[in-house]
């Protein structure tokens, strides 16, 4: 597109490129839009849909690849992606083959769960880059960890490292 500068264009036949100096909207009553890669097997199409102020992106949306991937890149190297099956990689690349999948190639891997109600809490999960072990955090002073089963509560470790089984304890020999 060339020329002046247009309000509104309602038909081009085949856009090759697309330049503006601003904002480019698109507006309807369902905005979409379609991304299909005509020379791949089955012509896959990708969307962006805004539809009811609501923001989806499909992926192979027709299912005509079967194993796609939605992936982010930042600074040229992938970062996340979710698989055909529901899994979510963070760092894991194509090595995401579990539920969620977390993978740092030189520091310790962390779940990190926080929330503020008046005072910031923290608590974190930590695969040690170094050593492998996996280390169970409460970050505030006064804070139980508890461990439960059956919905129960059967272990709790509080602030000062004491330990309280709610059932019975026993060796491995009975």
């Amino acid at each position: 597109v060339t020329g002046a500068a247009q309000s509104a264009i309602t038909s081009l036949g085949t856009l090759t490129s697309l330049k503006t100096s601003g904002l480019l909207t698109v507006e309807n009553n369902a905005p979409k839009i379609k991304l299909i890669d005509s020379d791949a097997t089955g012509t896959p199409e990708a969307m962006i849909d805004g539809s009811g102020g609501d923001l989806f992106l499909e992926v192979d949306k027709d299912d005509e690849k079967g194993t796609s991937l939605f992936g982010i890149k930042v600074d040229g190297s992938e970062k996340l992606r979710i698989t055909s099956g529901g899994f979510l990689g963070i760092g894991s690349g194509s090595s995401t083959n579990k539920p969620l999948h977390i993978y740092r190639t030189s520091d310790d891997a962390e779940i990190r769960l926080q929330t503020n109600s008046g005072t910031e809490q923290n608590s974190y999960i930590a695969l040690r880059h170094a050593t492998g072990d996996l280390d169970f955090y409460t970050v505030q002073a006064g804070t139980n960890m508890k461990f439960h089963t059956a919905n129960t509560v059967a272990l709790t470790v509080d602030g000062s490292q004491n330990a309280t089984f709610a059932g019975t304890v026993s060796d491995s020999k009975g």
